[in-house]
C-alpha cells in the first residue's frame, strides 16, 4: 500500500484506543498496523473513507490552522529551522531572521472523538483530507473555518498587500500563503521579500509576524509627487475600491482598467505600488514575455482567486507590437490575452494597469485615447493616463522629502527643467549624501 493508505488504515486500527487513551499511543497503533492489510485496505479506502482534496495553499493552511485551534491532534513531522530574509519594521531594514517550520508527513485531529487525518501536498497536486464516511458533516466544517479565518483575518488585521510574479518559471510571493517558487528579477518598485513555507508558515524567532515587512517605505502616496490631474485619478480609483455596493446596484462590472504611458523613469510603477499599498491589495504581475496561452490563462485564473486584486502588465510594448508578439520566442497571442483580460468570466475586484513607454505600439482594441482622450476600448482599458514630467510643484516636493532644505530643494527643481521623476529623484539623493559626507568630514 502507499503511504496513504497505510496511514488511513492505521487510523482506523488506532481509532478505538486513541478515542480512549489518547494520541501517545498512536504511533505505536501506526507500527502494528501498516502490515495488516493490502487489498482489503483499498476496499475500506472505496467504500468507508471520504477524501477530499485542498488545491491551494491558502486552503490548506486555513483547514491546519482552524483545526488545531479548535481540536486535539497528533503529528508526525520534523522541526527545521532555517534563516529567511525579511523586513524588520522595529529596525526599518531588511535583514535575515531565524525562523522555524514543521515540516509534517501528517496531523491526525480529533473533532470530538472522530479522527480526520490530513496530508501534505508532497508531489501531488493538492493536500488531502481524510476521514469515515458518515462521521463529518464537510460542508459545515467549511464554512465554520470559513467564519473562524474571517474573524482571525480581521482581528489580526492582517494585510493583504502581496506582490506575486507569474513567469514560465512559476508563480513566486512576497507575502501571502502561495507557496514560494522561483522568482524572476525585481525592478525598483516591486522588489519582493521572501516567506518561504511549505505547508506550515514559518514562525520568526524572536519577532512577532506583525513585525515583519514588507517595507511600506518610499511608496507611499503623499510621498509621491503627483500632479492635479494624477491626483483625480488616484480619486477615481478610491471611489471604485470603496463602492461596490454602488457598482451592483446599477448591474456594472466592479472593475476597472488604467493604461499607464509616458517616458521611462516618470513614476508609472512607482504609483502602481503606491496604489496597492494604499489600497491594501495584492498586486499580480505578469511576465508576458516567457508565458504561453495555457499558463497566462491559468495564471489569471490562480489570480482571481485573491478576490479584489490589481493585475499589472508591465511594459506592454516590450512584448506586442500592435497584436504581435515580439519577444524572442514568445508563446502569448494577442487574441488570447484580450480574451481572458475581457472573456466571459466575470471580472469583479479587476483593477487593472498596463504600463508603456511608447503608446505608438499599443493597439487600439486593448485601448489607447481616441481624439478626445477617451479609451477606445472601455471594459479592458476604461481610462488612459498620461505620465508627463514633473512639474517645478512637484519637484520641489520630491526634493523636500530627500534634502529636506527648502532652499536647495527649490534651487535643485530649477536646474532641473528636463530630468524625468526618477532621474530628479537620484540627482536630490546625491546632493543629499554629498551633503552628508561633507558634514560628517567636517565634524
Amino acid at each position: 500500500m502507499d503511504q496513504v493508505e497505510l496511514l488511513t488504515v492505521a487510523t482506523l486500527v488506532g481509532v478505538g484506543i486513541t478515542a480512549s487513551l489518547g494520541a501517545p499511543l498512536m504511533a505505536a497503533a501506526m507500527t502494528a498496523a501498516q502490515g495488516m492489510l493490502s487489498g482489503f485496505g483499498k476496499f475500506v479506502l472505496s467504500w468507508f473513507l471520504v477524501e477530499k482534496c485542498f488545491y491551494t495553499d491558502t486552503a490548506g493552511d486555513a483547514v491546519v490552522f482552524h483545526l488545531s485551534k479548535q481540536n486535539r491532534w497528533f503529528n508526525q513531522g520534523d522541526e527545521v529551522y532555517d534563516l529567511r530574509s525579511a523586513f524588520v519594521k522595529p529596525l526599518n531594514e531588511t535583514r535575515s531572521i531565524w525562523a522555524k517550520r514543521l515540516d509534517l508527513s501528517w496531523r491526525l485531529f480529533w473533532i470530538g472523538k472522530v479522527p480526520v487525518l490530513f496530508l501534505p501536498a508532497f508531489d501531488s497536486n493538492c493536500s488531502r483530507m481524510l476521514f469515515l464516511r458518515w462521521t463529518i458533516d464537510f460542508d459545515a466544517l467549511l464554512k465554520e473555518v470559513e467564519q473562524l479565518h474571517a474573524d482571525y483575518m480581521k482581528d489580526q488585521k492582517v494585510k493583504k498587500f502581496s506582490v506575486i510574479r507569474y513567469s514560465a518559471a512559476g508563480a513566486r510571493v512576497s507575502r501571502g500563503k502561495k507557496k514560494g517558487e522561483k522568482v524572476t528579477a525585481p525592478d525598483d518598485d516591486f522588489s519582493t521579500t521572501s516567506d518561504h513555507h511549505t505547508f506550515t508558515p514559518s514562525i520568526p524567532l524572536g519577532w512577532n509576524e506583525s513585525d515583519l515587512g514588507p517595507s511600506l517605505e518610499g511608496a507611499r502616496i503623499d510621498d509621491l509627487s503627483l500632479s492635479p490631474y494624477l491626483q483625480d485619478v488616484v480619486s477615481d480609483i478610491r471611489f471604485w475600491h470603496t463602492h461596490r455596493d454602488w457598482y451592483n446596484e446599477r448591474g456594472i462590472p466592479w472593475r476597472r482598467g488604467y493604461l499607464l504611458y509616458g517616458a521611462p523613469g516618470s513614476g508609472k510603477t512607482s504609483l502602481a505600488r503606491a496604489i496597492a499599498e494604499d489600497l491594501d491589495l495584492p498586486v499580480h504581475v505578469f511576465d508576458l514575455a516567457s508565458l504561453d496561452n495555457f499558463s497566462f490563462s491559468s495564471y489569471w485564473a490562480q489570480a482571481r482567486e485573491s478576490g479584489p486584486r490589481i493585475i499589472l502588465l508591465e511594459d506592454f510594448d516590450a512584448v506586442f507590437h500592435g497584436r504581435e508578439n515580439v519577444s524572442p520566442g514568445g508563446e502569448l497571442t494577442f487574441d488570447t490575452l484580450l480574451n481572458v483580460i475581457d472573456g466571459i468570466e466575470r471580472e469583479d475586484g479587476l483593477l487593472l494597469f498596463v504600463t508603456t513607454n511608447h503608446l505608438d505600439k499599443i493597439d487600439s482594441a486593448m485601448g489607447i485615447p481616441d481624439s478626445q482622450g477617451r479609451s477606445t476600448r472601455p471594459g479592458r482599458i476604461d481610462k488612459t493616463v498620461l505620465f508627463q514630467p514633473l512639474d517645478r510643484a512637484g519637484r520641489v516636493k520630491l526634493g523636500m522629502r530627500i534634502l529636506q532644505d527648502q532652499k536647495l530643494a527649490e534651487e535643485l527643481a530649477d536646474a532641473s527643467d528636463d530630468d524625468s521623476a526618477a532621474q530628479y529623484q537620484e540627482k536630490a539623493v546625491q546632493l543629499a549624501l554629498s551633503l552628508l559626507w561633507t558634514k560628517k568630514k567636517a565634524a
